[in-house]
């Protein structure tokens, strides 16, 4: 998700963050010599006092396994590695200068959250093998950094937002519909400003992801972590369990967790809240809250495990119930592109209209087809067809938001709703969209590529433009489309109230 230009030039125009403390900059400087050793960082690090007590007294706490009190800066470099050493030095370094521009009654959840995110971050990494450690502390604790960013761009509104949002999904979805990109995107942005690393640039703005295939390499895993570190400070934070999804079950799958190690690192947490919150100068937890974090982070390893037992022991109602279901899903489904299909897109558009009327929220409509479909059809033959609307089903699916719905209308005609969308959100989406499926041919296997080219047109019910049911929504958002196709077939265009159409190539 890129962060629209206005607000990279008011980032960049922000001193208070672009500009970073002398030590950090030093660390940054160091992290990225191939040639500097311990006694190079031991040097840097010892003329700041207070880090130097810092990486003195972590390497003495449950952080980490030690047969020995650590009493120089030496010592604790030794014992903490090139890698931890750096990315430990920068973690604090990067907090004392960010909670001094912080304020606020919100700023306690902020700092709660990450900590902790960075403190499972390194636990999950730990236990997925990852060598550097202290690289997963860091990008734990900065992977809401783009928070801060919008919070310093606009403090009143930031703050509303804040504090308005019931979860961290609500919070990005609010964002998006704001600012057209989240705190993750402007995370990174910022990061790269820095000339942090690449691979924690990467990892700050896809910190809402999860990587839930079976064997994902180092730089996977490494991304899994940080996503599900998020997800589970949660439990530390809301009232809530952890959410149950399919992506997270199977990654936490894929880590190795299960009950019992979620128990276990849970437990694991828990020994180091009360150093980390001396360290970093943040209550982090009350010893009332303990038993109700250790009951919540139960939540989505029983209702995976209550999934497997209802397939094993459930008794014959039980499955015919579970093939009703499945039945009655299926005939939402278009079969050939696993896509809803047009008749329960009505339902869906009924529904998302009467809520977007009735909350005074937005609601926007993509109409997607492919150009000239039937020369590819021509060309290849029907089945090579069929393959390339699965794959853009595919790839519509996973260059959507998690809220959006996508359907097929018809033949290579696709329908995108997206609740609580307005202009500049839905322009960010279907731009990501269209720049897919255009900028690369798509991949059918056996070295096939086929190269489409596709028209949007996209409808908004906002507080500017109210239509009067969904049917007229709809049918703007086609007339969009047909004005997309006459000028030149590669652009988006948005309908507007006088029902003239502007195109964004």
């Amino acid at each position: 998700m890129s962060v629209p230009d206005k607000l990279t030039h008011r980032l960049n125009n922000c001193s208070s963050l672009v500009s970073l403390p002398a030590i950090a900059l030093q660390v940054i400087d160091m992290a990225e010599d191939p040639d500097v050793g311990l006694s190079d960082v031991e040097r840097t690090i010892r003329n700041d006092p207070a880090l130097s007590a810092k990486l003195i007294r972590v390497a003495n706490s449950p952080l980490f396994a030690r047969t020995k009190n650590i009493d120089s800066i030496l010592q604790a470099l030794t014992l903490l590695g090139l890698d931890s050493a750096l990315s430990l030095a920068l973690s604090f370094s990067l907090m004392g200068s960010l909670k001094k521009e912080d304020g606020g009654q919100d700023s306690q959840t902020f700092w709660q959250r990450s900590i902790i995110a960075a403190i499972i971050a390194r636990e999950l990494g730990d236990r997925a093998a990852i060598h550097n450690q202290g690289a997963l502390f860091l990008a734990g604790l900065l992977q809401d950094l783009g928070i801060l960013a919008l919070k310093q761009l606009e403090p009143e509104t930031y703050t509303e937002l804040f504090v308005a949002s019931t979860d961290h999904a609500s919070l990005c979805k609010a964002e998006k519909q704001h600012f057209a990109c989240d705190h993750a995107a402007i995370g990174a942005q910022l990061a790269e400003a820095w000339h942090l690393p690449a691979l924690l640039i990467n990892t700050i703005a896809n910190s809402h992801s999860l990587n839930a295939e079976p064997n994902p390499d180092e730089e996977g895993l490494f991304q899994n972590c940080i996503g599900l570190s998020g997800i589970i400070a949660d439990l530390w934070i809301g009232d809530n369990g952890l959410e149950y999804n399919e992506e997270t079950a199977n990654t936490l799958k894929h880590l190795g967790i299960d009950e019992q190690q979620m128990e276990s690192l849970v437990d694991k947490v828990l020994q180091e809240i009360p150093e980390l919150s001396k360290l970093f100068e943040v209550e982090l937890i009350n010893n009332a809250d303990v038993e109700a974090v250790l009951a919540r982070s139960k939540d989505v390893l029983m209702i995976r495990d209550l999934h497997k037992e209802s397939q094993q022991q459930r008794p014959q109602t039980d499955h015919i119930d579970k093939h009703s279901r499945k039945v009655t899903e299926l005939s939402k489904r278009d079969r050939l592109s696993g896509l809803y299909n047009r008749a329960h897109l009505e339902k869906i558009l009924n529904m998302e209209f009467d809520s977007a009327c009735h909350h005074g929220s937005p609601l926007s409509l993509a109409f997607i087809d492919v150009d000239h479909f039937e020369d590819v059809n021509k060309r290849y033959g029907q089945s090579i067809g069929d393959i390339v609307i699965k794959t853009i089903a595919r790839l519509l699916e996973k260059n959507k938001e998690k809220t959006d719905i996508a359907t097929r209308f018809d033949g290579v005609k696709f329908v995108l709703v997206m609740p609580g969308s307005g202009n500049g959100a839905a322009e960010a989406t279907t731009r990501r969209i269209l720049d897919t499926l255009q900028d690369n041919p798509l991949e059918l296997g056996d070295d096939l590529r086929v190269s489409i080219s596709v028209s949007i047109g996209v409808s908004v019910h906002n507080q500017e433009h109210r239509f009067k049911s969904c049917d007229r929504l709809l049918k703007a958002a086609d007339i969009a489309l047909q004005r997309a196709k006459q000028n030149d077939q590669e652009h988006i265009c948005l309908f507007q109230s006088s029902h003239i159409l502007k195109s964004a190539k």
